[in-house]
Order: structure tokens, then C-alpha cells, then sequence
């Protein structure tokens, strides 16, 4: 089930980047809810999209029209390692930069804690600001649900055979991950087989209308790119796949259709969902600040810090 929800990460990029973080090299990631954390929250989600690719690697990334540092991953699982962060801390960031610590901590910190993050450029606590209500509208949107389509949420996933031919000449293990839900009837996700050149892609999906008195659901869906293979696979593309949900059991079925491809060249899916969900994305426990102690119309640190005495941990950034 780990190795599941690493592999199905949001991001594989970020994916990859954790799995460093565990090498003997930089060998500091070993809190289990931290990993779980980060799996929530992809570190180029919290950096301007031109940097977006880089933000996976181990160093430093420099915001030069915000004069302020996001630190290299490895310092980031230090420091919580250093400050062993529990379940209804109440946690102080101070410098808090792009976010992204301190909504870590809020996922560490759970709903009967809370973390404040504050910063003295206004700009920068707009920047956060943002960051978080980019996250809020993510949550909302992974959470919409039915009870007939509820199995498509975001983080589910499915494993099951692909079974090519008819009749069957192979079988192939295959998953689908669901990573968001775009609305009622659409989704986007991924899928991976295994022992096919570890091919993974990308797809989008389609839900119909349910048929009134029907205990079954309509799926379609459409591969768009291929993510990694070690097999040629672009000829296969777009492949589109049409599945029917059965809440009851948790199974999706169906068959796979190529481009161009007579039908006796596809391929019939049978899966089930593993419920290896993500968990919820906290962010009502957090709140930024903005303080300067030299202008006015701005609460200085040492206000913030006697109007919410009793912090269990605190932090601070590069940029204080």
C-alpha cells in the first residue's frame, strides 16, 4: 500500500523527490506522516509555474521578485524532524515564505491544532496567501461526490488485469489512480502497468448520467500522454476505454479500444478499487500574518506572539 501511494503520488516528479529524501544520501525522511503529508502538498505547487520543474530537486530555489529563498527539501524534513511536531501542537512559523512549511505542519498538527505563519513583506504573505487558497479550491473540488460515483474520488485506485485479445492471448497487471475530480461527470487520473515496461499515462475520464432505477455507472476514458515506458508505446495512443462502475462491489470493467484497430485487437479490463485514498488536505488550521516592526498598520512580532501565547513549537525561516 505504500509503495502504491508513492507510485500514484499527485505529482511524480515530487515522487521522485521523496524517494531521494529516503537514500542513504539524504536520509532524513522517515516520519511516516510527514511522508504522507508531502504526498498531499507537491513543493512545485508552492513556487511561481516557471519553476515548477526544478522545485523537485535537492537545493534551494531562489524567488528573485520576492527576495526570499524556498528551502532545499532535505532542510525542510530536517527541521521536522528536529521539531517532532504532534497531533494539537499549536505551531509558529515565522518566515514563512511560499507556505509551504507551514502547510505541512498543518497536516502534522491535525484539527485540534493550528500554525500561524507570518512574514514582514506584504507581498510575500499575499504570495502564501494564495498558495492556500489554491489548496482550499483543490480540496473542494476533490471532494465532490455522489453516492453511485463516490468510488471516483480523488486517490482512489483500482488494480486489476488488462486481457488482450479475443480470446485472451495475455494478461497484463494494471492500476488506474484517479488524481482529481473536475466536476459531477469528469475526472483526471493515471494509468500503470507494471510488467508492460512500467508504462504509465495519463488520461481523462467522462462520467454519463446515471439511467434512472440503474445501479451501475457509464465511464469513459481516454488516454492523452504517455508519463514513462520503456516499450515503444506512442502507436497505442489514444486508447479509450469503455468501463461501467458497480458501486456495490467496488469494481470497475470494461473494454479497451486502439486506434485504428480492429476489435479483435483490444482488450477486456476487469479492476477493483483498493481504497488506498488520499487523506483530506487541512487548511481551515492555518492562518498568515504579516508583521514589521518598523512600519505602522502592521502588528509587530512581539504583539503576535502575547495575543497567541502557548505555542508548542516554533520555527523559524531564512528569510527572518
Amino acid at each position: 500500500a505504500k509503495e502504491a501511494r508513492m507510485l500514484f503520488c499527485r505529482s511524480r516528479l515530487n515522487s521522485n523527490m521523496m524517494l531521494v529524501l529516503k537514500s542513504d544520501e539524504h536520509g532524513f525522511l522517515d516520519n511516516e506522516a510527514l511522508q504522507r503529508a508531502m504526498l498531499l502538498l507537491p513543493r512545485g505547487e508552492f513556487v511561481p509555474p516557471s519553476m515548477r520543474t526544478s522545485a523537485y530537486e535537492i537545493h534551494p530555489i531562489r524567488i528573485e521578485a520576492l527576495g526570499f529563498n524556498v528551502s532545499a527539501p532535505n532542510m525542510y524534513t530536517f527541521c521536522f524532524n528536529q521539531l517532532d511536531i504532534q497531533p494539537g501542537h499549536r505551531v509558529l512559523d515565522i518566515g514563512s515564505g511560499c507556505g509551504l512549511f507551514t502547510l505541512l505542519s498543518a497536516q502534522l498538527v491535525g484539527p485540534s491544532g493550528f500554525v500561524h505563519g507570518i512574514d514582514i513583506k506584504p507581498e510575500i504573505v499575499a504570495f502564501s496567501r494564495r498558495n492556500l487558497a489554491i489548496q482550499r479550491r483543490r480540496a473542494a473540488q476533490d471532494n465532490v461526490q455522489d453516492p453511485l460515483t463516490a468510488d471516483l474520488c480523488a486517490g482512489s485506485t483500482f488494480f486489476g488485469m488488462c486481457m488482450e485479445g479475443r480470446p485472451v492471448r495475455a494478461k497484463y497487471e494494471m492500476q488506474l489512480r484517479v488524481d482529481r475530480r473536475l466536476g459531477p461527470d469528469s475526472f483526471r487520473g493515471r494509468l500503470y502497468w507494471p510488467r508492460l515496461g512500467k508504462t504509465m499515462t495519463l488520461f481523462e475520464g467522462t462520467i454519463a448520467p446515471p439511467l434512472e432505477g440503474s445501479s451501475t455507472v457509464k465511464v469513459t476514458v481516454t488516454e492523452t500522454q504517455t508519463v514513462f515506458s520503456s516499450m515503444d508505446v506512442v502507436r497505442w495512443l489514444p486508447c479509450t476505454y469503455d468501463l461501467e462502475l458497480m458501486p456495490q462491489t467496488q469494481r470497475l470493467e470494461g473494454t479497451q479500444r486502439m486506434v485504428d484497430a480492429p476489435p479483435s485487437e483490444g482488450a477486456r479490463l476487469e479492476l477493483k478499487n483498493m481504497e488506498l485514498l488520499e487523506e483530506p488536505i487541512l487548511t481551515n488550521n492555518v492562518t498568515f500574518f504579516q508583521v514589521n516592526c518598523f512600519h505602522l498598520g502592521t502588528p509587530p512580532l512581539a504583539t503576535v506572539l502575547r495575543e497567541h501565547r502557548g505555542y508548542d513549537r516554533v520555527h523559524v525561516g531564512a528569510t527572518c
